[in-house]
């Protein structure tokens, strides 16, 4: 796989790269966030959705978005003397984020009826580490993708629930604790389906 090299390894990188910020990041999070809001604590309390979702625009994510797009329009430089001090303070809050996210995941975590969550786990479980990574090598075929770009495209979405998931639940009034349940269930799944995945891929 990846060319069965060092070579073949360091071009899938930026490949992966690329998939993994503008095919997942991106969507999380702006529409991610948009449907956690409309379906979120603003629609339980009565107001009317589409108004409750016009407060993804005053969102933290939102202007982060709009600001980054800024800056890289504008071609700052993370080196010069005035933004690299503040560019050194958001990559120490962005390396940061998986230790949160995992310490959030692990305070919302609560014992629940196994019985009750399994067809949803199943559900969703198959859906997101099998069926996606088949319609993701259905469309590379059809699109006639490079074999490199084929092979990425199939691992990244095999993989597990974004854990992220959990925080924008619980920040807009979503089932945290059902997101955390599905999120530590498609992990360990993985497991098992991600090697499945790895070799038909190949």
């Amino acid at each position: 796989m990846f060319g069965k090299n060092a070579k073949g390894l360091g071009e899938a990188l930026p490949e992966a790269l690329i998939v993994g910020e503008l095919g997942v990041g991106v969507l999380v999070f702006t529409l991610g966030v948009a449907l956690a809001i409309y379906f979120g604590a603003a629609a339980e309390q009565g107001r009317k959705r589409w108004a409750a979702s016009l407060a993804f625009f005053r969102s933290p994510i939102f202007i982060s978005v709009v600001l980054g797009l800024a800056c890289s329009l504008l071609h700052f430089s993370t080196k010069s003397s005035w933004f690299s001090p503040v560019y050194r303070v958001l990559r120490v809050w962005g390396n940061s984020l998986e230790f949160l996210v995992a310490l959030t995941i692990g305070l919302m975590l609560h014992p629940l009826p196994l019985r009750k969550l399994l067809p949803l786990i199943l559900f969703v479980g198959g859906i997101k580490l099998l069926v996606q990574p088949l319609i993701a090598a259905g469309g590379a075929h059809l699109f006639g993708l490079p074999l490199l770009c084929t092979e990425v495209l199939v691992i990244q979405t095999a993989m597990p629930s974004a854990t992220v998931a959990v925080v924008l639940a619980a920040r807009y009034g979503c089932d945290s604790t059902v997101a955390s349940a599905l999120v530590v269930a498609t992990t360990l799944m993985s497991v098992l389906t991600l090697p499945v995945v790895f070799f038909w891929a190949m």
